[in-house]
Parts: C-alpha cells; structure tokens; sequence
C-alpha cells in the first residue's frame, strides 16, 4: 500500500510539474482573455484573465500538500 501511495504521489508531482511548464512554455501564446466556466451546453459565460491559470496550479499545490501532511500525521510516533 505504502509504495501505491508513493507512485500516486511521485506521478501527481510529475502531472502538476508538467503542467507548470507547458503553461511557461506557451504563455505568450494565451490570450489575455480565456474562459472559466462553461454552461450544461459547453458554452462559455465567463471569462477572466489569463492569470487565473495560475490559480489552478496553487490549489493543486495546496491540496497535495494537505494530503501530504495529513499522512505524515497519521503516522504513529514511535
């Protein structure tokens, strides 16, 4: 179970790493204006900045971090 949970960790690292270059890599290709949300018929009917792609890297990092120490402290002390 220990060496999934490695995997899972090592490969969710890797996805949110990739994701951080690729968005580095074409930054100046964005456009200043990119959709946030889409409707049931995959409509777009918001739209933000192109800044707001960061946001979803720092919640990945805050998550993975979260689960990160909520299973360092579940482990016992002894």
């Amino acid at each position: 179970m220990k060496m999934i949970r490695r995997i899972s960790n090592l490969v969710s690292l890797c996805m949110l790493l990739a994701y951080v270059i690729v968005l580095v890599c074409i930054w100046s290709r964005i456009p200043g204006t990119v959709p946030t949300h889409f409707n049931a018929a995959g409509i777009a009917d918001s739209y933000g900045g192109k800044g707001i792609l960061w946001i979803e890297v720092i919640v990945a990092a805050v998550i993975r971090s979260e689960e990160h120490t909520s299973e360092l402290q579940s482990l016992p002390l002894i």
